[in-house]
């Protein structure tokens, strides 16, 4: 699992240093505002996606360890669960990325 994640941050790292000199000074990452200027963040906040990945990624393995170690069937919910984080947090950092390039 942790080489899922190291391979997401590489391509998340990669694909913002392919696109860094083409991002605006502001991104559109705050999609529960309405439509306009109030979805408008500075570029530097893109990088909220990755470290709530991380987050959620740890705090997942560590509650796992902390409360349910023996069970089998909690460990691959666990292993499901950061897949899928994994996977949807990159996307969706990639999609943002070359959307907006």
């Amino acid at each position: 699992m942790i080489i899922a994640l190291i391979i997401a941050d590489v391509l998340m790292a990669g694909a913002f240093a392919l696109k860094f000199t083409s991002l605006p000074p502001q991104i559109p990452l705050i999609y529960s505002n309405i439509w306009g200027e109030e979805q408008l963040v500075d570029y530097w906040f893109i990088f909220i996606l990755p470290l709530s990945l991380h987050l959620f990624f740890f705090l997942n393995i560590y509650l796992y360890n902390k409360f349910f170690f023996p069970d089998h069937v909690l460990r691959k919910v666990v292993f499901i669960l950061n897949s899928s984080l994994t996977v949807a947090f990159t996307l969706i950092f990639l999609k943002i990325i070359f959307y907006i390039s």
